[in-house]
């Protein structure tokens, strides 16, 4: 995408492998800084014209097939979204199931983001190994979404579980 991708080690079609997100990681930093009082916040109109800009510039972008450039602009509507999700009239969105769903996977979002496209891989080969070709129905990757949180889950509780939730006794240990 800039050019410089031949001089990294990791290459990826649209440019070194983290440039594509480090933009959106760059506005979850501003929005936890919100969060923590540490950033000064921009009015209502102007989020909702960053929004909606955003919506506009990213539909365009990514329908001209500047993906990479599209994902950027994405970042913006859902960093509003967000910012809306954490004032108080957000706490609805988090208190019906669909909130606490969201909630829950983003407990272990981080083993999801880790292994969803191996899981993927694993996926396809188990219920088509000599299918080549994308799928023609929608079921095949639905069943796959469900694999890879399931699998994401699974790992979680065998790899991470024990350090976000320490046993009580090791807690003690450490508080004497």
């Amino acid at each position: 995408m800039f050019g410089i991708d031949c001089h990294l080690p990791y290459r990826f079609e649209r440019g070194p492998v983290f440039l594509p997100y480090w933009f959106t990681w760059a506005v979850g930093f501003y929005i936890a800084e919100l969060e923590a009082g540490r950033a000064v916040d921009f009015k209502e109109l102007v989020w909702k014209l960053i929004m909606a800009g955003g919506f506009l510039v990213g539909l365009l972008l990514t329908l001209g097939g500047l993906h990479a450039f599209g994902e950027i602009i994405w970042a913006l509507i859902f960093a509003g979204l967000l910012r809306w999700s954490l004032k108080p009239e957000g706490k609805i969105f988090w208190s019906r199931w669909f909130g606490v769903g969201l909630a829950y996977i983003g407990v272990f979002s981080y083993s999801l983001y880790a292994i969803h496209a191996p899981m993927l891989e694993v996926y396809h080969v188990l219920i088509a190994p000599n299918f080549q070709h994308k799928f023609t129905t929608l079921w095949p990757a639905i069943g796959g979404v469900v694999f890879a949180v399931v699998s994401a889950w699974v790992f979680f509780r065998l790899v991470e579980w024990w350090r976000v939730h320490k046993p009580s006794s090791a807690t003690s240990r450490g508080s004497n």
